[in-house]
């Protein structure tokens, strides 16, 4: 019998795997994104928080100093703010 080999990035696909590939696609995406405003000292100040709701829906929660959190709001819009 033959067998599939399912891998993702030259790793075998399981469940803690994609999510880590979502999380670092998502968190490239988001330093493209700010790039141009933050620098990286700025960037390593903010932590960011990605939450699921049981339909699946992703939002972002970005947490940090607020004159950061305004640079930030400036290119992306209000963020919840812990």
């Amino acid at each position: 019998m033959r067998q599939l080999k399912h891998t993702l990035n030259g790793k075998p696909l399981t469940d803690e795997n994609i999510t880590n590939s979502l999380l670092a696609g998502m968190k490239k995406a988001l330093q493209n994104k700010l790039s141009s405003i933050l620098t990286p000292g700025e960037f390593d100040k903010i932590t960011v928080d990605f939450i699921s709701d049981s339909a699946g829906n992703l939002a972002q929660s970005i947490h940090g100093p607020n004159e950061i959190l305004a640079k930030i709001e400036s290119v992306l819009g209000k963020t919840k703010r812990i």
